[in-house]
């Protein structure tokens, strides 16, 4: 933590590494027992918000998922079939060519909505796997810590 003139202590130093999120910079050698209790509550405070907030990215993905399936599942339900009373009044009698022009498009738009779909999910696997990664690595700086100073913890 040296090189920091701007904290008049190293506990202030580290309380800015754990809030700043440079976990990498954090150093524990010049710490007291105390300070490093202190630090390791900070981290353990920190961990608990970023895995709440990694299990949160994880069910609104899940969420996503259902709702996604169901609404393909829904969209893709709705077939000539059921449609055929209107095709009835509008055009008079559904044809062969009517029924497979309208599953064509069907098909068409499921595939862009599943596209779609797809960079939507990624989205949030790749937050969601991003909070694991955080979660990781306040771990590793708790396991540093109390290694450098088992009684500490």
């Amino acid at each position: 933590m040296h090189g920091f003139p701007q904290f008049e202590t190293p506990l202030e130093a580290a309380r800015f590494f754990v809030r700043k999120n440079r976990l990498h910079q954090l150093s524990f050698e010049t710490l007291s027992a105390a300070d490093v209790h202190t630090v390791i509550a900070d981290l353990r405070e920190k961990l608990s918000r970023v895995r709440r907030r990694a299990l949160r990215a994880h069910l609104m993905g899940a969420a996503h998922t259902a709702l996604f399936l169901a609404l393909g599942a829904a969209f893709l339900a709705i077939g000539p079939a059921a449609l055929r009373g209107e095709f009835d009044r509008w055009v008079g009698k559904a044809t062969v060519w009517a029924a497979a022009s309208f599953w064509t498009f069907q098909v068409l738009v499921a595939s862009l909505g599943a596209f779609a779909v797809d960079y939507m999910l990624r989205r949030r696997l790749k937050i969601a796997r991003m909070w694991d990664h955080e979660s990781r690595s306040i771990r590793d700086a708790i396991g540093r810590a109390e290694a450098r100073h088992p009684l500490s913890g």
